[in-house]
């Protein structure tokens, strides 16, 4: 074989070489960008989600405030029917009472008028017979007609305010009526505000799974990836070493439940366990494995995630720093950031999460944690 040919075949063989070591780097390189476009995308889809679940929240807060004053006009309705319900009562009683005495002053009239009929000119002459003179004849025919015309007129002023009172109690009556009507108004109106909050909670609820389950796919592909340092690839854990991991605050510290309802996202389970100091202090790794985030994470501003195997991930938020980067082992209690109050935060704390394949878990099932339900 010629030098000339011997050259070739090496010239040749080194391309070759080139070409693969090249179309592997290629291939790496456009896997990476294919994973990151990915989780990109699930992000932009979860913001989305968040957006929506957070109109939904403020429509549930509306409603809410809507059938709080449903129920208070309700109540205030009801007091009005109340007070209705008594005056007609006593105008009830008022009209018996009346009618009693228009019944006693025409009985008492009526003997009076039968035993004048009876009577009839007998009555009149004893009057006449017994008077002794015109005068008093004038006197006593005229006390006889001022006598009944007096009994006629208390008996038509007691119908007449028999009338007053009866007329008074249609009134009444057809008030409450139209009370009864606005209080029906006003129920039905409660119903369907409930309706529609009954409807946006299923709304909510479901937004929240749709947002757990992008959460649980982007976790998934951060998971995947294979985690660039220094000198080369650093693989996630496969699998998980087990033991008792240790609390990521070290000193004396408040907690919120994990699972319990918060404020102001009544409607939002709490996701892992708050722990509060004061801003700067050290906030350590729980268990051994290895950072796949370091810096801003949406709401939960700066954080730090580590995956320790099997899936098993911690996540520890809103740190004024971190002190760790994607890529390096930590080691049980080493200090990976610094306590503060970014992202969704009203206050220096540490949001300590636990997640399995992306479904979360109580911390407590992993450390002791003191404060309530320790």
């Amino acid at each position: 074989m010629s030098c000339n040919s011997r050259i070739k075949r090496i010239l040749i063989v080194a391309l070759a070489v080139m070409l693969a070591f090249s179309s592997m780097g290629l291939s790496c390189s456009f896997a990476a960008k294919e994973k990151e476009d990915k989780q990109e995308k699930k992000e932009k889809e979860l913001k989305k989600v968040q957006e929506q679940k957070d109109d939904v929240y403020e429509e549930l807060n509306q409603i809410s405030r809507d059938i709080e004053a449903q129920e208070a006009a309700i109540a205030e309705v009801k007091e009005k029917i109340k007070k209705k319900n008594k005056a007609i009562d006593k105008t009830k009683k008022d009209l018996a009472k009346k009618k009693k005495k228009i019944k006693e002053r025409k009985d008492g009239l009526d003997l009076r008028l039968r035993a004048m009929y009876k009577n009839g000119v007998v009555g009149y002459l004893d009057i006449i017979l017994n008077s002794n003179d015109v005068t008093e004849l004038i006197t006593n025919v005229d006390m006889v007609q001022k006598i009944y015309k007096a009994d006629q007129k208390t008996l038509d002023t007691l119908v007449e305010e028999r009338m007053q009172i009866e007329a008074q109690e249609a009134t009444l009556k057809q008030e409450k009526e139209e009370l009864d009507a606005t209080k029906e108004d006003l129920a039905a109106r409660e119903a369907q505000l409930q309706a529609t909050n009954e409807e946006l909670k299923k709304k909510y609820e479901k937004l929240k799974k749709e947002e757990e389950k992008i959460q649980a796919e982007i976790q998934k592909i951060i998971e995947e990836k294979r985690i660039a340092a220094e000198m080369g690839m650093v693989d996630l854990p496969e699998n998980y070493k087990g033991g008792k991991w240790v609390c990521p605050v070290w000193r004396q510290y408040y907690v919120n439940r994990y699972g319990e309802y918060l404020a102001p996202r009544s409607y939002e389970r709490h996701p892992g366990i708050d722990m509060s100091a004061p801003t700067g202090t050290d906030i350590h790794a729980a268990a051994d494995g290895v950072v796949i985030r370091a810096g801003w994470y949406g709401g939960y501003g700066n954080a730090v995630v580590i995956a320790h195997g099997d899936g098993i991930t911690s996540l520890y938020g809103h740190n004024s720093s971190v002190t760790c980067s994607v890529g390096q082992k930590v080691k049980q209690g080493d200090v990976i950031a610094k306590m503060g109050s970014t992202g969704w935060s009203t206050g220096s704390h540490c949001h300590f999460e636990v997640r399995q394949n992306g479904a979360l878990r109580n911390p407590r099932d992993f450390c002791y944690i003191h404060g309530p339900n320790s």
